[in-house]
C-alpha cells in the first residue's frame, strides 16, 4: 500500500495543485498531467469531470475509481479497464452497463447511479473525509487512518445490498471493510 503524506502547508484551503501540469479547472492534484474540471486526483493522467481518483488514465464523468484505465461514467470502480456505466466493479475490462461485474440495463444502471449519486451528495463524510492530507493509493482512509468507507452511513449500506447482483466479495475487494469479508 503506497501513502502519500503531504507538507502541512498543502492541507490548507489555499491548496490545488502540485507536482502537475496541464490542470485546469481543478483542485486537490497531485502528481498529475491533463486533469480538467475535476477534483481529487492523484497519480492519474487525462482525467476530465472525475472526482476521487486514484492511479488511473483516460477517465471521464467517473468518482471513487482506483488503479484504472479508460473508463467513462463508472463509480466505485477498482482495477478495471475499458469500461463505460459500470458501479461498483472490479477487474473487468471491455464492458458496459454492469454493477458488481454483472450486466444490467441502462435503465438499472441510470436509476441505481442516480440513487447512489444522491446518497453520497448528502452524507457529510463523502464531503469531509476523502483523504486529503494522508492519501493512500489501494484504499482510502480517514485522516485518522480509518478506513475512508466506513464513515459512510448504514441507511448507504443497505440500499447497496439491494442493488442487482449484489456480491459482498467484490464489495470487501473494492472497500476493504471487514464487515464485507467472506
Amino acid at each position: 500500500m503506497t501513502e502519500y503524506a503531504f507538507p502541512s502547508f498543502l492541507t490548507k484551503p489555499f491548496f490545488k495543485v502540485f507536482n502537475s501540469s496541464f490542470i485546469d479547472t481543478s483542485s486537490r492534484i497531485f502528481s498529475c498531467s491533463n486533469v480538467t474540471n475535476s477534483d481529487n486526483i492523484i497519480d492519474s493522467n487525462i482525467i476530465v469531470q472525475c472526482s476521487n481518483i486514484r492511479k488511473t488514465f483516460q477517465c471521464f464523468k467517473s468518482s471513487e475509481i482506483i488503479n484504472s484505465d479508460n473508463l467513462e461514467n463508472c463509480y466505485s470502480c477498482t482495477n478495471c479497464s475499458n469500461i463505460a456505466h459500470c458501479l461498483f466493479c472490479e477487474r473487468i475490462s471491455d464492458v458496459n452497463y454492469y454493477i458488481f461485474n454483472e450486466p444490467v440495463t441502462q435503465w438499472q444502471y441510470n436509476l441505481f447511479v442516480s440513487q447512489y449519486k444522491e446518497f453520497l451528495s448528502n452524507s457529510l463524510e463523502f464531503i469531509s473525509y476523502w483523504p486529503h492530507q494522508s492519501l493512500v493509493v489501494e484504499y482510502p482512509k480517514y485522516n485518522n487512518g480509518e478506513n475512508w468507507w466506513a464513515g459512510i452511513s448504514e441507511i448507504f449500506w443497505k440500499w447497496v445490498h439491494t442493488l442487482p447482483n449484489f456480491d459482498k466479495q467484490v464489495l470487501y475487494n473494492i472497500t476493504k471493510l471487514s464487515r464485507f469479508s467472506v
